[in-house]
């Protein structure tokens, strides 16, 4: 098949022949089912290292690049499950005991469908920038013009 766009942190490493259109900024959120048994509790490091996590891995390679950022604060998660996938990895903490670290926006639109818990997570906010991905020759097509534009207005940049 053929793909039109995608979308991947800014901090994604394009391969050539790619472009780039900035979307949205947004922060990263700790998400848990609502009746998490750590649901009540103030978060630590420890506590963030102790649990299992599903992570979030569009590329398969084995590193994502939440687990990049984190890297550069020196935090590692335990990585019970790995999927393609962000609405799976809600699907499964809202019916786990395991968390998620994903983008604090695309978390809260779906907090009720789930019923998860959105917070802070126990480190420094990480900052990130999602863009849109697509080749150099289609990032003139004045159709993906118009639908990056409408992605933007949907993510609220």
């Amino acid at each position: 098949g053929r793909l039109d766009f995608a979308f991947a942190l800014a901090s994604t490493p394009l391969p050539s022949g790619a472009a780039s259109f900035e979307i949205a900024h947004d922060q990263l959120a700790l998400v848990m089912r609502r009746h998490h048994p750590l649901a009540k509790e103030r978060w630590t490091l420890k506590d963030y290292a102790r649990v299992d996590h599903v992570a979030v891995n569009l590329t398969d390679d084995g590193i994502s690049d939440l687990d990049a950022l984190l890297s550069r604060a020196n935090i590692t998660r335990r990585v019970a499950l790995t999927t393609p996938h962000f609405m799976a990895a809600l699907a499964a903490v809202a019916s786990s005991d395991a968390v998620t670290t994903i983008s604090r926006r695309f978390a809260e639109q779906f907090q009720n469908t789930f019923k998860i818990d959105v917070r802070d997570p126990p480190f420094k906010q990480i900052e990130m920038t999602t863009t849109l991905v697509t080749s150099s020759i289609q990032a003139r097509d004045p159709a993906l013009l118009w639908m990056v534009e409408c992605v933007r207005k949907v993510a609220g940049a």
